[in-house]
């Protein structure tokens, strides 16, 4: 039996580290990293705007959209 791997989500963060436009080259970065990886996840680009977390208004958002994709942390 093929043990069926983890559904991965992505949750960047653009605060403080990076500008939004390099917040946003960064996860497009990460993202195509993945997919030549095979890796599957989630993003949150039909969730926010942009897929980027940018204030804590945000976060229910994301954390109702991963339970609904069954991606929970630990």
């Amino acid at each position: 039996m093929r043990r069926k791997m983890p559904l991965m989500g992505l949750c960047p963060i653009g605060k403080f580290v990076f500008s939004h436009e390099d917040a946003i080259k960064q996860k497009k970065l990460i993202m195509t990293k993945f997919g030549k990886q095979g890796i599957e996840f989630v993003d949150l680009d039909k969730t926010l705007q942009d897929g980027i977390v940018r204030k804590q208004e945000d976060v229910d958002a994301v954390v109702r959209y991963f339970k609904s994709k069954e991606i929970y942390w630990i």
